[in-house]
C-alpha cells in the first residue's frame, strides 16, 4: 500500500459508494524482496488513510475482529475500508 499511496487518495476523494478495501500489512516490501517497510518500523496506514480522507478504518489484528468486520461488509451498504497488520 505504501508504494501505492495515490490509490488511497484517489478512494478518499472519490468514496465509491460499494467498495472495501482490505490492505493486510506483514511490514514488508514484496517488490524488494521481503526489505522491512515503514510500517514495520513507525508508519500507521490507518492514519495515513485517514488523513486521505477515509474516515471509517478498521485495525484488524485477530481472526475474530476480521470476522466481525466481514459480517458489516455483508451486511451494510456504502463505502468500508479495513486496514490490517498481520503480526
Amino acid at each position: 500500500m505504501l508504494m501505492g499511496l495515490d490509490a488511497l487518495a484517489t478512494i478518499g476523494v472519490q468514496c465509491p459508494p460499494n467498495l472495501a478495501v482490505a490492505v493486510f500489512d506483514n511490514g514488508r516490501y514484496g517488490e524488494t524482496r521481503m526489505q522491512a517497510s515503514h510500517t514495520d518500523i513507525a508508519v500507521e496506514l490507518i492514519g495515513v488513510a485517514r488523513a486521505c480522507g477515509i474516515e471509517q478504518v478498521f485495525d484488524v489484528t485477530e481472526e475474530t475482529a476480521l470476522r466481525r468486520f466481514a459480517e458489516l461488509v455483508h451486511g451494510a451498504g456504502g463505502f468500508w475500508r479495513l486496514f490490517g497488520r498481520d503480526s
